[in-house]
């Protein structure tokens, strides 16, 4: 049995309940008609919405040092703390990286593995890299120095929302 999306699911019954409550104004007649994700699937239940991404926060974003995206990211969260916001995950910022030709995957023979690193483009934006050993495994991190971290911040908003930026 295919696995339910649950945010499609309330969006159709939202979408749904509007239509129905537009017919009722229209008609005049009220609808004994309603249906709830919980009655489709009563067997998991729906959290919250959280808010959307304060984009406004990145206003107020410092350079501090060379860092990973998960601790720039943990950065640029950290004034929307305690607040229940939709927070950015590395693997968006990654991703969008990888397909706008700024990060790659490529077997690294330091590290024995496929690791993710700058491309020429990403280099030249700041990106870079160390090899790091934590227990008796070694890998390699992507850090991001000013101007990298500067060019995230000032793009952030069509990153997350998928846009070309050139």
């Amino acid at each position: 049995m295919e696995k339910v999306n649950m945010y499609k699911l309330d969006l159709a019954i939202k979408l749904l309940e509007e239509v129905r409550r537009e017919i009722e104004t229209q008609t005049g007649e009220a609808s004994n008609c309603r249906v709830t994700s919980t009655e489709v699937t009563s067997s998991r239940r729906t959290k919250p919405r959280k808010e959307p991404f304060p984009f406004e926060i990145l206003n107020h974003f410092q350079y501090q040092e060379d860092k990973t995206i998960s601790h720039l990211l943990d950065q640029i969260h950290a004034p929307a703390e305690g607040l229940d916001i939709k927070k950015i995950s590395p693997q968006t910022i990654t991703g969008w990286l990888k397909a706008a030709g700024y990060l790659t995957v490529e077997y690294c023979a330091e590290v024995h593995k496929e690791s993710t690193i700058p491309t020429e483009k990403g280099r030249a934006l700041g990106i870079y890299t160390e090899v790091r050993t934590y227990g008796a495994n070694r890998y390699v991190t992507v850090i991001y120095n000013r101007q990298a971290q500067e060019f995230l911040v000032e793009h952030f908003e069509a990153i997350v929302n998928g846009e070309v930026v050139e």
